[in-house]
C-alpha cells in the first residue's frame, strides 16, 4: 500500500544553497565560478535515505541558455553528483518559484524546499498557499461533493549567520495571516486547517542532518497544533 502513496518531493535552491555565493565583484557579475556548499551532497543523500524524493533544483533566475550553462558547469566542476540527472527549473522570479512548490505540494500533500532566504521565498510560498486555497474554496462551491485536501509546504532554511534573523523577519511578514504560529528556535510552523508552512532552521549540512530533517518532515506538523 505504501508504494501507491506519492513520495514527498524535495527541491533545492541553487545559489548559496547548493553552491556558495560569489565572493568578488567579478564573480558576482559573471556568476562563475561558484564553489560548493560543504556537505551538500551528503545532506541530500541523508534526505533520500530518510524517505524524501529529491527532484532537483529550482531557482528564481531567468530561464536562459547562459544561466543553465553556468549552473551545469558549476555542478560538474564542484562534483555535485546529487545534481546530475535531476530537473533544473528556472522560474524567473520568486513568486513563480513559490507557486511551483505549492503546486508540487497540491499534488502530493506536502512539498519541501531548501533555500537560504526564508524571509523572501517564505513570503512567496505563503502567498501561493493562500491563492491555492482560494481556488479550492471556489471549486468547492462549484462542484458538489468536492473536499479540500490540506496542503503543506516545508521550508528548510540553510544555516548561515543571518538565518535566525531572516526567520524572525518572515514571522513579522506573514504571521498574522495564519490561525496558529508555533515558534521555537529550530522550527516555526504557520498553520491554518487547510494549509500550512513549516520552516526549519537547518543545522550545517551532513548526512545525519539530512536524515533527521527528512524523518521529521515525514512526521507531519507538530502534535500540539489543533
Amino acid at each position: 500500500m505504501g508504494d501507491l502513496e506519492p513520495k514527498i518531493p524535495l527541491w533545492s535552491d541553487f545559489d548559496k544553497t547548493a553552491v556558495a555565493g560569489p565572493t568578488t565583484l567579478i564573480r558576482r557579475m559573471r556568476k562563475f565560478p561558484l564553489g560548493p556548499m560543504v556537505g551538500f551532497n551528503e545532506f541530500i543523500d541523508g534526505t533520500i535515505n530518510g524517505g524524501l524524493d529529491f527532484r532537483g533544483v529550482i531557482s528564481r533566475r531567468p530561464d536562459i541558455a547562459q544561466r543553465r550553462r553556468v549552473m551545469l558547469r558549476s555542478i560538474a566542476d564542484n562534483d555535485l553528483r546529487v545534481l546530475t540527472d535531476v530537473e533544473l527549473v528556472l522560474t524567473g522570479n520568486e513568486d513563480k518559484k513559490g507557486a511551483f512548490v505549492v503546486d508540487q505540494a497540491r499534488k502530493s500533500g506536502t512539498a519541501v524546499l531548501l533555500d537560504d532566504k526564508p524571509h523572501e521565498v517564505g513570503e512567496s510560498l505563503a502567498g501561493a498557499l493562500r491563492l491555492n486555497h482560494a481556488v479550492e474554496r471556489y471549486m468547492l462551491s462549484r462542484i458538489p461533493g468536492r473536499v479540500i485536501t490540506p496542503v503543506r509546504v516545508v521550508l528548510g532554511a540553510v544555516n548561515h549567520r543571518k538565518t535566525f534573523d531572516n526567520i524572525n523577519e518572515l514571522i513579522e511578514k506573514i504571521g498574522g495571516g495564519f490561525n496558529t504560529v508555533i515558534d521555537s528556535r529550530e522550527r516555526v510552523t504557520f498553520y491554518n486547517p487547510d494549509y500550512s508552512l513549516d520552516v526549519f532552521h537547518l543545522p550545517d549540512y551532513s548526512a545525519e542532518a539530512g536524515y533527521e530533517f527528512a524523518t521529521t518532515v515525514l512526521m507531519g506538523t507538530p502534535p500540539d497544533i489543533q
